[in-house]
């Protein structure tokens, strides 16, 4: 039988919990079923009762499948003020998210950060002349460095299906012009109507002294729902690395990831899954094969958030490297996390730790680096 107002329950005050739970269920089913504006009043009723958040919370809810969006939003936003669990504070946010992303999203974040080797230089190199080995020391003053990041992303996600993506981040070290970066993500995405499938297509870029490039690509991903915890979302981005400092570490890459999530409930979840890139150079020795294991972790506690990522990976290279005579191989392991805590929030901007650490080994001296350091900022939540 179809829900309605016809066949809703009368409309009198109810005084026990059992009555209050009875109508707050049906209200919940007729939010379900697409009656989100039955739903309301009933809920306006209920709150106004109880003062429950959770009866608050699907009152939002309703608000917004009733296309009241501003009104949902703003209810959000008040809950999530009043401090609640943390798992209601990550469903407000997926919430306030999918409002924003309707009518644009607009995201600033800036940031203080610190770089023991942001060039991923090595202290020094060994090199033979006439069969004897010399060790040329390398300049540290690109070491152990301060500066800033500006970042900006926008998103909007049409009624048709398509949307938009654009992020962009800006790094800055004072009297270091070397080091200073820009990098940035801009696609435009369509979801395959009554199917778990997006394509996109987009650009990434990076410029910096000696390392600046350009990756158009096209990407298809994949969302598989196993059950209410478990879910498998395996990617495939097909695109052409552009090097622009030289053709000769240009090419075809490819690159994969197909990662498990299992969300134990909505303020923890844990997902895991294979990397896998392959970059078809056009110099022989610059072509490689990298794989690696993505470990990420979103953990929602009372005081204080933590989203981690333990990456490590290995890179071989296709041919051996003329200019050192070997076959480069490399084993690297990324480690990272942001850390924030709703205790310092203020109004919709969290404060956030970004500690980092990137380490490479490599059967070659020369690219045996690391870079570790943290980034202090400010980021937008809603």
């Amino acid at each position: 039988m179809l829900l309605s107002a016809l066949n809703a329950p009368v409309q009198v005050i109810a005084s026990s919990p059992a009555e209050i739970d009875g109508e707050f269920q049906f209200a919940l089913r007729l939010i379900d079923v697409g009656q989100a504006a039955v739903a309301v009043p009933i809920l306006e009723r209920l709150y106004g009762q109880t003062r429950a958040i959770r009866i608050r919370l699907e009152l939002a809810r309703a608000l917004w499948f009733n296309g009241r969006a501003e009104e949902a939003r703003a209810l959000f936003v008040e809950i999530y003020q009043s401090n609640p669990p943390p798992a209601v504070k990550v469903t407000i946010l997926k919430f306030t998210d999918q409002i924003d992303r309707k009518r644009g999203k607009l995201s600033l974040s800036v940031s203080i950060t610190k770089a023991s080797n942001p060039l991923n230089q090595p202290a020094e190199v060994q090199l033979f002349f006439l069969g004897s080995p010399f060790t040329l020391q390398l300049s540290q003053k690109d070491k152990n460095l301060w500066g800033f990041i500006l970042s900006a992303g926008y998103e909007r996600t049409f009624t048709n299906g398509y949307d938009v993506r654009a992020n962009v981040s800006f790094r800055e070290m004072p009297k270091h012009p070397d080091v200073n970066m820009l990098v940035g993500n801009v696609s435009v995405g369509k979801q395959i109507r009554n199917k778990p499938l997006e394509v996109r297509i987009g650009a990434q870029f990076e410029q910096m002294t000696n390392r600046s490039y350009r990756l158009p690509y096209v990407e298809v991903g994949y969302r598989r729902i196993i059950n209410q915890k478990l879910e498998f979302q395996p990617r495939l981005q097909v695109g052409y690395y552009h090097f622009l400092p030289g053709d000769g570490l240009s090419g075809m890459n490819y690159r994969a990831t197909a990662p498990v999530t299992y969300t134990f409930n909505p303020a923890m979840a844990v997902s895991v899954g294979p990397t896998f890139e392959v970059r078809d150079a056009s110099f022989a020795e610059q072509r490689y094969v990298n794989a690696g294991v993505d470990f990420e972790a979103a953990l929602n506690f009372k005081r204080v958030t933590v989203a981690a990522t333990f990456y490590p990976y290995v890179t071989q290279f296709w041919r051996t490297d003329p200019f050192w005579g070997q076959r480069r191989s490399d084993k690297a392991l990324y480690v990272g996390a942001a850390i924030s805590s709703d205790r310092v929030r203020f109004r919709g901007f969290l404060p956030t730790l970004n500690p980092f650490c990137s380490l490479n080994d490599s059967n070659i001296a020369y690219y045996r680096v690391n870079n570790c350091g943290f980034n202090i900022g400010v980021r937008q939540i809603f």
